[in-house]
C-alpha cells in the first residue's frame, strides 16, 4: 500500500500500461494501483499529453521500485521514447516533478521477473506555454526562451553530411545562455560554437561524443554562433538545450569529455563533476585554450585517482597529445599548478575497469604572455627567455639528414640556462652542446636516447652553441628546453643515461634521480670527461642496487668500455671515491627485469693532471708515476709476434711499483719482469693469463725490466698497472693464478684473495721459485675447501707438476707447513662448477739451502743429506735398459736413512738395497 499520498477521491486514476492519455488531471500509478505492488517481468510504455494544449507535469508523491538495480522507470520529454530521455530512475530516487517542454511525456517501465515493490503514485497538473523549439538550420534567432536541438528536433537523429550555422542573441545586452539536457553526437560529427554573430568570432568550444557540454555563454556579447558538422556514414540523437538569458555571466563548470574549450576561467572537473567520481573504463582527451591569448593555468585544488597504478592524468603543453608531457600523475600525487607555455593545454585520463576515485577539481585562469619558440635551425639568437625545439616544432618528428648549428647568448654576463622539460631521440641521433659561441669551444655534453638532460648552461661565458645530427632512417619527436639566464651557477644534477658529459661538478644519480629508484631492464653507457683537462672523481655517498645479483655497475677508466674495468660493483658494495687515470670514466648499469633499488649518488669533482701513458716499447723509462700499458695501449689489443724488453727505473734509490689493475693475456703469451735494468738479472715473474699479477717492484735496486713476448695466433686487451714508486718494500700478495713467481716473502692465497671465495670451475697451477736459490716454505695459516670431495689442492716438489706430489688435500685438511727439497714449489689447484669456500692464506719465506740431488747412478756418494732420485731426475722419467749400482755411506758411524716421497716403478722394472757397500751384502 502507499503511504503518505494524497487523495483526491473524485480525481481520475491512470494504471502503467501502453494505453496512451490525453489529461491534464488525475493521478498515475504503477500498474498494482494504489493498493498493489506492480507486477514482475513488465514491460509498459505510456504516454500523456495535455489536453489543454499546455506543458504537462507529473508530481511523484510516492517512488518505490524493487531495490535489485534491474526495476527502473525512464521518462522521455515527447510523445515517444525516441525523444530525449529525461531520467532513468531506481529504486527509491524519484523523478520529483517531471515537466515537459512541449505538450507531452512518456513513460517506459521495466521490471525483472524476481521480486516486485509498491510502485508510485504522481499528481498531473498543465500549466505554462510549451517551449518554442529550434532545430538545428542556418539564420538567426532573438530570444531568450525555448529549447534547442539539432535539425532532427527532439525525436530522431540528425541528418548525415550537415554543415549548418545558426546564430542565437539575446536581444538585450544579457548574456544568451545554454543549458544542455542531452547530447550525443558521433564521434566524426563536431558541433561548434563561437562567441559573437559569425564563425569569424572567437571560439568557445568544440563538442563531440555523448557526455553533456557545460553551460555555453556569449561572453562579450549578446549573440553565440553554433556551426554543426556531421560526417556521411554514422548518426545520433543529436542534443537538447534549454535558452535563457541572464545579466550575470554563469560561472562554467567543465567536466571532462572530448573536445576543445576556449576560456580564462571556471572550475575543470573529471567526469563525475563537483561531487561524483569519475567512470570506470574511460579514455578521453579535451583541450582548454586561453580564451585572451594569454598563458593558461590550472591550479588544482584536489586530486584523488584511484591507487592501483593504472589511472592516471597525462596533461601536454600544447593542443594535442602530440605536445610534450608536462607529466603523468596517479593516486594522490596532483599536478598541482600547471601553466602553458603558449595558450593550450591538453588533458588526457584514463581509467581501467575496476574501482574509481573521487578524481579532481582545478580553477582556471589566464595571464602572462606565451613564451617565444625557438626551432632549431642555423643562426644566433640572443634571449633570456623562451622555448628551444628541435626544428619541427612541439608536435612534430624532427626530419632525417640535419645537420644544423645554432647559437644562443644571453646578451648580457649572464649565463644563458636550458632546462629540459621533453627528450626523445633516435639512439642513432646526437644534440651536440658547446661552451661559446661554436663548434669549437669545449664540449659540454653530447645527448641521445630518451632521458631528459641535465640543465646546459654557459660556463666561461654567456654562449652556448647547439649541434643536431640526424641520419637517414629514424627519427623521433625531439626536445624542448625553457630558455633562462641567471647570474649564478646553476647546481647540476646528472642522471644515469646514454650520452657524454664534459664536467669538474655537480651531484651523479641513477635515472631514479635523488628520491627515485632506478629503473628495471637497462642496459645503458654513460660517459663524464672532466671539462679542464684534469683527471675526474666520482665519489660515491651512497650505493644500493637490489641484492638479486644481477643488478651491477661496472665502471672503466676511459671514455669506453673498451679501456680497463675499474670494478664491478653489486648490492651495497660501492665504488668509493674513483678516480681517472686519464680525463674520463664511463660508467656501465645493467638492471634486469625484476625489482629496482634506490641506486647512487656521487659527487663529481676534477683532480690533478692525467697521468702519462708509457706503452711497451724497447727502450728504458725514468718515473715514479703513470700508467705501464702493453702497446696496444689502453683500448686496443696488442699485436701478434711481439717480443719487447722495456726497462722502468724510479731515478732515486726508491722501489719503482707496477699495480697491476687490469691483466689479460693470451695463454700463449707472456709477460715476463726481471729485478734489475737487464733481462740477464733475476727474475721477478712469468706472468699469463687473465688472473691480476701481484705488486710488481725492485727488490734489490730501483728498476724493473718487462720483456713481452706474443704468438704468432691470439691476442688480448694485455694489461695496465699503475706505476708509484717507494723508500719501502710494499710487500707482495698472490692471488691462485697461472705464473711463476721469484719470491721469499708474501702471502699466498686462493684467486677470491683475502676476504672472498675462489671460483667455481677453476683449474690452474702456480709455481714459487725462491729468488735467492734456498728452499721454499709455505705455512698454511688457514684452509678450508668446499667439503663435496671434488675441489682439491695438491701441491708438487719442484717447477712444475710433472715433480713429485707433496699431497692432495681436500675440505679442512690443511697441508700445515709445506717445504721444498729445493727451490720451487708448484700448487695445481682444482674446484668443480657448484659451490665455493673461503679458500686458504698461506705465508712464503726461504730457508736453508737447497738439497743436493744425487741422481741413480753407478758409483759411490758419501752424504748424510739430500735428495735420492731415479736416472730421469724429479721431473722426468727413467731411462729403459738401466742396470746401475749406487752405494750410499754416511761417513761416519750414523746410520744412513732414505725416507720415500715419492714412487713409481714399472712392473718390470725393479730397485734392489743392500745392507752394505756392495750387492754381496745381504739384501734390505
Amino acid at each position: 500500500m502507499l503511504l503518505g499520498m494524497v487523495i483526491n477521491a473524485g480525481a481520475q486514476t491512470y494504471l502503467m500500461d501502453n494505453t496512451p492519455v490525453s489529461t491534464c488531471a488525475g493521478i498515475f500509478y504503477d500498474a498494482g494501483g494504489s493498493a498493489g505492488n506492480y507486477s514482475s517481468s513488465q514491460s509498459f510504455t505510456k504516454t500523456f499529453t495535455s489536453d489543454n494544449g499546455q506543458r504537462i507535469s507529473f508530481n511523484f508523491q510516492d517512488f518505490v521500485l524493487y531495490a535489485d538495480g534491474y526495476d527502473y522507470l525512464e521518462v522521455f520529454d515527447g510523445p515517444t521514447s525516441s525523444y530525449q530521455s529525461l531520467g532513468k530512475y531506481y529504486g527509491t530516487n524519484s523523478p520529483g516533478i517531471v515537466t515537459s517542454t512541449g505538450t507531452s511525456l512518456t513513460f517506459y517501465f521495466y521490471s525483472n521477473s524476481s521480486y516486485a515493490s509498491t510502485g508510485w503514485s504522481a499528481n498531473i497538473s498543465c500549466s505554462g506555454t510549451p517551449l518554442t523549439e529550434y532545430n538545428m538550420a542556418t539564420g538567426t534567432v532573438n530570444g531568450c526562451d525555448g529549447v534547442f536541438y539539432d535539425n532532427a528536433g527532439g525525436g530522431a537523429s540528425y541528418s548525415n553530411s550537415q554543415d549548418l550555422t545558426m546564430t542565437f542573441c539575446s536581444g538585450t545586452t544579457d548574456h544568451i545562455i545554454f543549458d544542455f539536457v542531452n547530447f550525443s553526437l558521433s564521434t566524426d560529427d563536431t558541433l561548434y560554437a563561437y562567441d559573437g554573430s559569425t564563425t569569424a568570432d572567437p571560439m568557445i568550444g568544440a563538442y563531440t561524443g555523448a557526455s553533456l557540454p557545460e553551460k555555453i555563454y556569449s561572453r562579450d556579447g549578446p549573440c553565440i554562433t553554433f556551426r554543426f558538422v556531421s560526417n556521411a556514414t554514422t548518426v545520433s540523437t543529436g542534443w537538447k538545450a534549454y535558452i535563457s538569458c541572464s545579466a550575470t555571466a554563469p560561472t562554467p563548470a567543465f567536466n571532462l569529455q572530448d573536445g576543445i574549450r576556449y576560456t580564462c576561467e571556471g572550475t575543470f572537473y573529471d567526469n563525475g563533476g563537483s561531487s561524483g567520481n569519475y567512470s570506470s573504463s574511460f579514455m578521453k582527451t579535451m583541450t582548454f585554450h586561453s580564451f585572451n591569448g594569454e598563458q593558461i593555468s590550472f591550479n588544482f585544488q584536489s586530486f584523488a585517482l584511484y591507487a592501483d597504478g593504472y589511472d592516471y592524468l597525462e596533461i601536454f603543453d600544447g593542443p594535442t597529445s602530440s605536445y610534450p608531457s608536462l607529466g603523468t600523475y596517479y593516486g594522490t600525487s596532483s599536478p598541482g599548478i600547471v601553466t602553458s607555455t603558449g595558450t593550450s593545454l591538453t588533458f588526457f585520463f584514463y581509467s581501467n575497469s575496476s574501482y574509481a576515485g573521487a578524481g579532481w577539481s582545478a580553477n582556471i585562469s589566464c595571464s602572462g604572455t606565451p613564451l617565444t619558440e625557438y626551432n632549431m635551425t642555423s643562426g644566433t639568437v640572443a634571449t633570456c627567455e623562451g622555448l628551444f625545439f628541435d626544428n619541427a616544432g612541439p608536435a612534430a618528428n624532427y626530419p632525417h639528414n640535419e645537420n644544423r648549428t645554432m647559437t644562443f647568448s644571453s646578451g648580457s654576463t649572464d649565463k644563458i640556462t636550458f632546462d629540459f622539460t621533453h627528450f626523445s631521440m633516435s639512439t642513432e641521433d646526437t644534440l651536440y652542446a658547446f661552451d661559446g659561441t661554436t663548434t669549437s669551444a669545449q664540449m659540454i655534453g653530447a645527448y641521445t636516447g630518451t632521458r631528459l638532460p641535465e640543465t646546459i648552461y654557459s660556463k666561461t661565458g654567456n654562449s652556448v652553441t647547439f649541434k643536431f645530427v640526424s641520419n637517414s632512417t629514424t627519427n623521433s619527436n625531439g626536445w624542448r628546453a625553457l630558455i633562462g639566464c641567471s647570474a649564478t651557477v646553476p647546481a647540476q644534477d646528472f642522471l644515469f643515461q646514454d650520452g657524454i658529459r664534459y664536467t669538474c661538478g655537480g651531484t651523479f644519480y641513477d635515472n631514479g634521480g635523488s628520491t627515485g629508484n632506478y629503473t628495471s631492464s637497462q642496459n645503458k653507457y654513460m660517459v663524464f670527461y672532466s671539462d679542464n683537462g684534469n683527471r675526474i672523481q666520482a665519489d660515491f655517498t651512497s650505493f644500493a642496487l637490489y641484492n638479486d645479483g644481477y643488478d651491477f655497475m661496472e665502471i672503466f677508466d676511459g671514455p669506453s668500455t673498451a679501456n680497463p674495468s675499474l670494478g664491478k660493483y653489486y648490492s651495497t658494495n660501492s665504488p668509493g671515491v674513483v678516480t681517472s687515470t686519464g680525463t674520463s670514466l664511463t660508467f656501465y648499469l645493467y638492471s634486469n627485469s625484476s625489482y629496482a633499488s634506490t641506486g647512487w649518488e656521487a659527487d663529481l669533482s676534477c683532480t690533478t693532471a692525467p697521468l702519462t701513458d708509457y706503452t711497451m716499447t724497447s727502450g728504458t723509462v725514468s718515473t715514479c708515476e703513470g700508467l705501464f700499458f702493453d702497446n696496444g695501449g689502453a683500448a686496443g689489443n696488442y699485436p701478434n709476434n711481439e717480443n719487447r724488453v722495456m726497462t722502468f727505473t724510479s731515478g732515486t734509490t726508491d722501489n719503482i711499483v707496477f699495480e697491476f689493475t687490469h691483466f689479460s693475456v693470451s695463454t700463449e703469451d707472456t709477460l715476463y719482469a726481471y729485478d734489475g735494468a737487464t733481462t740477464s738479472d733475476p727474475l721477478i715473474g712469468i706472468y699469463t693469463g687473465t688472473g691480476l699479477p701481484e705488486k710488481i717492484y725492485s727488490k734489490t735496486g730501483n728498476s724493473v725490466t718487462f720483456k713481452f713476448k706474443s704468438g704468432t695466433s691470439t691476442n688480448s686487451t694485455g694489461w695496465r698497472a699503475l706505476i708509484s714508486c717507494s723508500a719501502l718494500d710494499p710487500g707482495q700478495v698472490f692471488n691462485m693464478q697461472t705464473g711463476i713467481r721469484y719470491t721469499c716473502g708474501g702471502t699466498f692465497n686462493d684467486n677470491g684473495g683475502s676476504t672472498g671465495n675462489y671460483s667455481s670451475s677453476f683449474s690452474q697451477a702456480m709455481t714459487f721459485k725462491s729468488d735467492n736459490g734456498n728452499r721454499l716454505t709455505v705455512d698454511f695459516s688457514t684452509f678450508n675447501l668446499y667439503g663435496d670431495g671434488y675441489d682439491y689442492l695438491e701441491i708438487f716438489d719442484g717447477p712444475s707438476n710433472l715433480y713429485p706430489s707433496l699431497g692432495k688435500y681436500y675440505g679442512s685438511n690443511s697441508p700445515g707447513i709445506v717445504t721444498s727439497a729445493n727451490d720451487a714449489l708448484t700448487f695445481q689447484f682444482y674446484s668443480n662448477s657448484s659451490y665455493a669456500s673461503s679458500g686458504w692464506t698461506a705465508d712464503i719465506s726461504c730457508g736453508t739451502a737447497s738439497l743436493p740431488v744425487y741422481p741413480m747412478t753407478t758409483g759411490s756418494v758419501v752424504a748424510c743429506e739430500g735428495i735420492f732420485t731415479d736416472s730421469g731426475g724429479q721431473g722426468a722419467a727413467y731411462l729403459q735398459n738401466e742396470d746401475n749400482t749406487m752405494t750410499f755411506c754416511s761417513g761416519t758411524t750414523d746410520r744412513i736413512v732414505f725416507e720415500f716421497t715419492h714412487f713409481y716403478v714399472n712392473t718390470d722394472d725393479t730397485l734392489f738395497a743392500y745392507d752394505g757397500s756392495s750387492t754381496s751384502d745381504p739384501l734390505i
